[in-house]
């Protein structure tokens, strides 16, 4: 009986058609949640769905073919993200307007209560409201005991902000360190009363990448084609729960979804594209499924050529002994400096250590002079490792680590460091920085940010400064400042700075 619920119950909403695709039987269902590129090693998380809507909990490497911009590729690994002790970031997004009252809204907390408590020790969950407003009631945490109050304070009242519930709950989840995030988000109506976010703005966001929204629609008032539309853009599913008993079993179908999600992880051949595709062709005895979707290129084959040509870090190289040369660099840096201020700027490269560079009130940024001495290799025991610390701007105090692969900073959501601030004040991505040859590599993708017309390439030295837009990033190199690897904290954080 279950079974036959279940399949009552689901509705897989194509992405390319926008409306429910029947699968026939011998026919899975892939969906690939989220695709990262870290320097060629592309890591993918993705559920198969058998005929009946049910995951497949278990597949072998042999199963899944993998092919990268229709090029066959070895896969490395595949593992459960249970096993891999791959956390997720889960938001339960509820609707209590009023037509929630009574028996739904308890149902509704009651299954929300049970999705909770099967939650792994390495999830998180947080809880967002929304009736006449939007309201996050439990921020995200691990504390079982705070998620389970919050949702027994839940009531039911008011109007339905369903697309500002949209835009809060992606925020929320996205701002998440888990590499996992997703969105559990219940309605029973659609949009009523007055919104900030417009219907398609919120679709648009759905569509950004790095958030999966899974929806339960109950009842029969549901806006399905917005619902529909939200899942597939986001690479969700929507869930149709008819009476208040279905709740339960469309909230259990979730959170048994999670847990039986696969990673797999392939090496990407080299490639000039700067977006590419995965395209991934799953055979098990339940049946045969295909999935492909478009990933970022974290090194992008033309960039790096012209990066070989005429690298930027050749400029901060150690200085010969021809002081005409070092005079011809100094002018060409200050040259490059002044093109990118006329042009409105949206970040540079400071120097403002041991450098002489007088701050002129934050209107100048000066790049420094090459070092007149070879910069001190790294010791054997010292990590690898930059921290990267906002010190000014809207997101103050953030940080992040570069280790291993790429970190990328901009206003998108799957940005490892996100920005966020005015419409165009800081690129979707706009800076990417790895290690290379023991130097802090630093790209900058989006040129119309700072009026250039092709990417800026450099290396970073302890101590730099980035400026994009209102944000100010100062860097941290362990190598060259072992103290700023003291002051890292137990979660890996660097403490937030000011400028001195």
């Amino acid at each position: 009986m279950r079974a036959a619920l279940v399949a009552a119950l689901v509705l897989w909403w194509a992405a390319a058609a926008g409306s429910a695709a029947a699968r026939a039987d011998g026919e899975l269902a892939v969906q690939l949640t989220s695709i990262r590129d870290e320097g060629g090693r592309v890591t993918a998380v993705f559920t198969v769905l058998d005929a009946a809507g049910r995951p497949v909990p278990r597949l072998d490497a042999r199963q899944v073919q993998a092919r990268v911009d229709g090029v066959d590729v070895r896969v490395g690994s595949l593992s459960a993200a249970v096993s891999e002790q791959l956390g997720v970031a889960v938001v339960l997004t509820v609707d209590t307007s009023g037509s929630m009252a009574g028996a739904p809204i308890a149902s509704a907390r009651d299954a929300a209560a049970r999705f909770i408590d099967g939650l792994a020790p390495q999830d998180a969950a947080a809880l967002v409201a929304f009736a006449d407003g939007v309201a996050v009631e439990q921020p995200l945490t691990s504390d079982r005991v705070a998620l389970r109050a919050s949702v027994d304070r839940l009531r039911a009242l008011g109007e339905t902000a369903l697309y500002d519930a949209v835009a809060t709950s992606i925020a929320v989840a996205s701002a998440a360190p888990q590499s996992r995030k997703a969105v559990v988000l219940l309605s029973d109506g659609a949009q009523s009363g007055s919104s900030q976010t417009a219907r398609e703005a919120a679709l648009q966001r759905a569509g950004a990448g790095g958030v999966v929204i899974y929806v339960i629609a109950y009842g029969s008032g549901i806006d399905q084609a917005f619902l529909g539309e939200l899942a597939a853009r986001s690479g969700g599913r929507l869930l149709v729960a008819p009476t208040t008993a279905d709740l339960g079993v469309a909230y259990a179908e979730l959170s048994e979804l999670l847990r039986s999600q696969h990673v797999l992880v392939v090496e990407a051949p080299p490639s000039a594209a700067a977006t590419r595709s995965l395209e991934l062709t799953v055979t098990a005895p339940a049946g045969s499924g295909h999935a492909r979707a478009p990933f970022s290129n974290s090194s992008p084959l033309g960039a790096m050529a012209d990066a070989a040509a005429t690298p930027a870090s050749e400029l901060a190289a150690p200085a010969p002994a021809n002081r005409g040369g070092f005079g011809r660099v100094l002018v060409l840096a200050l040259l490059v400096v002044a093109v990118l201020a006329v042009a409105g700027g949206g970040w540079l490269v400071q120097r403002r250590r041991r450098a002489g560079v007088v701050d002129g009130g934050g209107e100048v940024a000066m790049i420094a002079a090459p070092p007149r001495r070879p910069p001190a290799a790294f010791p054997a025991h010292l990590p690898r490792v930059a921290v990267l610390t906002v010190i000014a701007g809207p997101e103050q105090g953030r940080s992040v680590q570069v280790r291993e692969g790429i970190v990328t900073v901009g206003s998108s959501p799957v940005c490892t460091l996100r920005l966020l601030g005015a419409p165009g004040d800081v690129a979707a991505e706009q800076l990417r920085l790895w290690w290379r040859d023991e130097k802090l590599m630093l790209h900058a993708l989006d040129g119309h940010a700072y009026g250039a017309t092709r990417p800026a390439w450099s290396s970073l030295r302890s101590g730099d400064v980035l400026e994009l837009g209102a944000h100010r990033i100062e860097v941290h190199i362990a190598g060259a400042a072992p103290a700023a690897v003291a002051a890292l904290g137990a979660d890996g954080r660097a403490p937030a700075r000011t400028r001195e």
